[in-house]
């Protein structure tokens, strides 16, 4: 069983943890059945959110995911997630997995290259990735979205695909260069993830994935240029693995660091014929990489696919958006600090459900529910437990 794994740039908030405190919850309840039930994650170290951040800070990168990492496998312990392995995915387990991968996939025919116009900041001399434009959706013209994609209505596209677009970095408006990428063959797979979803993905979630069928399915392009922090591509230097390629590869990573750990066997879980099973929750927007990409992926380099991919919603506060300004941008460690985490872990639980609506942390509704059914009920009942124990036991 896997969650999402958080970028290694920032600290984990209150948004992360619904993603975390129910795949724990899932967790334990298959425990107490008396199954076999292992839980991996990993920070997401790669990219250039962590590469910014280490530059800010004046640190090697190197040295951030490993303070970052280190927080956020505290946060899961401060907030009593039970998770068998955290690492990171700049660890050598994600290293030799990205390129044993990729290599099969290379030699499978499912790589291919070819050159790209891409948006260029020029007043930081480099290529943006995806999601440092922004700009208008090109598809249902909602303002301000990433270049990746839209979280209004879920359409993929290129950042130069945006209208209006804006470089995150400098604010300025990008320009449009050239350079060759490396792409993975998705189209090769459309028959087989046709069938694969239906059995796989809740049925609301399907229908939506039927309607990126139904626009084609467009090559992933798994490569991105220097100065650029992550595995350099074998034999081209210069060329890096984009983050997401090797992001959802530290699942296996962190389960194989476990193995190595411990006497499991990593072939039996992940081999193509396993009989293990994997489940992965995510938040709905990255349903795309989950649904479509991975499971091609791991088919292409002849692994398992997953037995099923969760889907949540998004997090508001008070029904708007997270926000600093309004302070409802809270850490895990801010909201440990002054309240105990199991509140947050009984309210998250009786909020969520099966389906990817999102859900509402209401502060006074928050409070309502603690002060009734925690203090009112539970530590009421053990109150009066006590006393009685005490009354009619002499004391003891």
């Amino acid at each position: 069983v896997t969650s999402a794994l958080p970028y290694a740039n920032n600290s984990l908030h209150i948004g992360h943890l619904v993603e975390y405190i129910q795949t724990d919850i899932w967790v334990r309840f298959q425990r107490m059945q008396g199954h076999e039930c292992i839980y991996v994650c990993a920070s997401d170290a790669h990219g250039t959110p962590t590469m910014l951040r280490a530059e800010e800070l004046n640190i090697p990168p190197e040295i951030l995911i490993e303070k970052i990492s280190k927080d956020h496998r505290q946060d899961f312990v401060t907030f009593n997630i039970s998770v068998d392995n955290y690492l990171h995915t700049h660890a050598t387990e994600n290293r030799e997995l990205t390129e044993l991968i990729y290599g099969r996939l290379l030699s499978g025919g499912y790589i291919s290259r070819r050159t790209i116009k891409q948006a260029y900041d020029e007043t930081r001399k480099m290529f943006l990735p995806d999601r440092y434009v922004r700009g208008q959706c090109p598809n249902c013209q909602t303002p301000d979205q990433y270049g990746d994609s839209c979280e209004n209505c879920g359409a993929t596209y290129t950042p130069i695909e945006l209208k209006n677009p804006i470089s995150v970095i400098s604010g300025t408006a990008p320009t449009v260069r050239e350079s060759e990428h490396f792409f993975f063959r998705l189209q090769k797979f459309e028959s087989e993830l046709r069938a694969w979803v239906p059995a796989h993905v809740d049925t609301a979630m399907a229908r939506k994935l039927e309607e990126w069928f139904e626009a084609g399915l467009r090559d992933w392009d798994i490569s991105r240029d220097e100065p650029y922090f992550g595995f350099e591509i074998p034999d081209n230097p210069g060329k890096y693995f984009y983050v997401w390629f090797d992001a959802t590869i530290g699942y296996m990573a962190s389960f194989l660091n476990l193995c190595r750990q411990s006497e499991l066997n990593f072939d039996t879980f992940w081999e193509k014929e396993s009989k293990a099973e994997l489940y992965h929750f995510i938040g709905k927007d990255i349903v795309y990489f989950h649904t479509l990409f991975w499971p091609s992926v791991l088919s292409g380099a002849s692994y398992r696919k997953p037995t099923g991919v969760f889907v949540h919603g998004f997090l508001t506060v008070d029904g708007k958006k997270m926000s600093k300004s309004r302070g409802t941008f809270i850490t895990a460690k801010i909201f440990s600090k002054h309240l105990d985490p199991d509140f947050l872990r009984y309210y998250y639980a009786g909020k969520l459900g099966p389906s990817a609506d999102d859900i509402d942390l209401n502060l006074e509704d928050f409070l309502a529910r603690v002060n009734s059914d925690l203090v009112g009920k539970l530590v009421n009942i053990a109150s009066r437990c006590a006393g009685f124990i005490h009354k009619l036991n002499n004391g003891k």
